[in-house]
Order: structure tokens, then C-alpha cells, then sequence
């Protein structure tokens, strides 16, 4: 590779990982994809390996420094490549930072359960078995409570509802603990208008 190519593409890696010219960058952390919006609106670009980043501190949101070369390692061609555990280096970097909330875990996993709960969000995805849906709900409690389907809810963001299904797993998503429900059933006890 010539000297050129090799100038070419680490300028290219300084531009994709938005990395200063003194061998920084600044990574947005904690939960960045609620504010996702803002952090391009400022000047962040987003990259699957590093996440949201900035050349320079931006004040207004959290950020870690990162050196270049705690993230990267030149190559023998001259030409720098990520270090392979990056993402998993990333990923708790990032968990450092989120806030963890008030949500406990309900229950024991292969437990039936009922509960009177209100939709606080849900979303949809292309699965394996066509449109999914996840649902969030939280309890009286606060306690997160997610169950996703494939079939067609006629519920609203608001609503309150028994739900009643069996305990699948209890997971952590961005420092909420979470329990998963399956094969459920969703009976709304009052609407939103």
C-alpha cells in the first residue's frame, strides 16, 4: 500500500470515528438513544462501534474521553483498525452510565402472573414471525413488565389493563429491570381518551 493510500484511509478512520487531531474523541454515554435527536442536531456522528460521538467536549451532554489509542492499534501496513473487543469495551462504558431506575423484577421466572398495569410505550419490528410488537407496561410499583406478540392489541399508550401471561425471563435493558411475559392475554380496564 503506498504512502498515500495509507495517509488516505487513517484521515478516512480520524472522519468515521470522529477523532480530534490531537487523538481524541468524545463519547456521548449512558442512555444516548433517547436523546439520539439532539446529539446529531449538536454535531455527534453515530458509528455501531463507538456510538454517538463528538470531536470536541460538548458540555452539554455526558461524555468520556477516549484516546485513539485505547480504541485502535496501527496495523504492520500503517493503517489503523479498531481493536476487536471494542464493542464489548463500548458497551460498558456506556453502562457505567445509565441511571439505573426504581423497576424490580416481578415474580419467578415460569410463574403465572396477573397484574394491573399501564401502557407506558410500545413499538414494532420485522420478526421471524412477521409484525412484532412490544409492549412495555409498568405496574403499580413502577416495575417494567414487556411482553411482544405477533398479534393485533387494539391498546393505547395510557390505557390500564389486567395482563395476565407466564414469566419468561427477567432481563436489564438500560439499567431498567425488566420482566418478560409470554403467551398473554390483555384485558383493558380503562381507556385513554
Amino acid at each position: 500500500m503506498t504512502n498515500e493510500k495509507i495517509k488516505t484511509w487513517n484521515d478516512n478512520f480520524y472522519k468515521w470515528y470522529n477523532i480530534n487531531e490531537n487523538g481524541y474523541t468524545y463519547v456521548a454515554v449512558g442512555d444516548t438513544y433517547s436523546i439520539k435527536d439532539e446529539l446529531k442536531k449538536a454535531g455527534a456522528k453515530f458509528s455501531k462501534e463507538l456510538g454517538w460521538t463528538f470531536k470536541e467536549d460538548p458540555i452539554k451532554f455526558k461524555t468520556i474521553k477516549v484516546e485513539l489509542n485505547s480504541i485502535a492499534h496501527k496495523g504492520k501496513n500503517g493503517i489503523y483498525h479498531l481493536n476487536p473487543e471494542i464493542e464489548e469495551t463500548m458497551k460498558k462504558f456506556h453502562e457505567m452510565f445509565i441511571e439505573p431506575t426504581s423497576s424490580e423484577w416481578v415474580g419467578n421466572v415460569g410463574e403465572k402472573l396477573t397484574t394491573l398495569v399501564i401502557l407506558k410505550s410500545s413499538h414494532q419490528f420485522q420478526g421471524t414471525f412477521g409484525l412484532t410488537t412490544v409492549f412495555t407496561f409498568s405496574d403499580e410499583n413502577e416495575n417494567s413488565i414487556v411482553w411482544m406478540t405477533t398479534k393485533d392489541i387494539n391498546i393505547n399508550v395510557g390505557d390500564a389493563c389486567e395482563l395476565r401471561g407466564t414469566i419468561k425471563a427477567h432481563n436489564t435493558f438500560r439499567g431498567d429491570k425488566q420482566t418478560l411475559l409470554s403467551r398473554c392475554s390483555c384485558e383493558i380496564i380503562e381507556k385513554v381518551a
